[in-house]
């Protein structure tokens, strides 16, 4: 669990978000890409990694409509994406381990379990460059 602090956050958005006073952009952004198998660039991409309010976890991004970059999450991130659980979560850090990045969200190809529906499913919910750095 969390810091209080990070409760904090995460029981206002949940409520937040139950009011339908704050709008994901998660469903409109997933009707757009379904069915694309197409490549993005790297360049396309990071600007929908946009960076959230302070450190918060992937369920946070997700809830604030946020995509997770893919480059920097942990398996338990990646869980939090629907469509993947530990075990491919384990297979796309695996993946990653000995690469500079991934050149594109296609490059989840490589990893056993994942092909053009999952992917399809998944794409969503990841970007490749995280922007929230200092």
């Amino acid at each position: 669990m969390g810091t209080r602090q990070e409760v904090g956050i995460f029981v206002v958005l949940l409520l937040l978000a139950v009011a339908g006073i704050f709008e994901s952009s998660s469903a409109r952004v997933a009707a757009e890409d379904f069915g694309r198998h197409k490549s993005r660039s790297a360049k396309e991409m990071s600007q929908n990694c946009k960076a959230g309010p302070g450190n918060i976890t992937a369920r946070q991004r997700l809830l604030l409509g946020l995509r997770i970059p893919l480059d920097t999450a942990s398996e338990d991130d990646l869980t939090a994406i629907p469509g993947i659980g530990p075990f491919l979560a384990n297979g796309i850090v695996r993946a990653r381990q000995g690469r500079p990045g991934f050149q594109s969200l296609d490059d989840l190809l490589e990893v056993r379990g994942i092909g053009a529906k999952r992917l399809a499913m998944i794409r969503p919910y990841l970007c490749l460059a995280d922007t929230s750095g200092p």
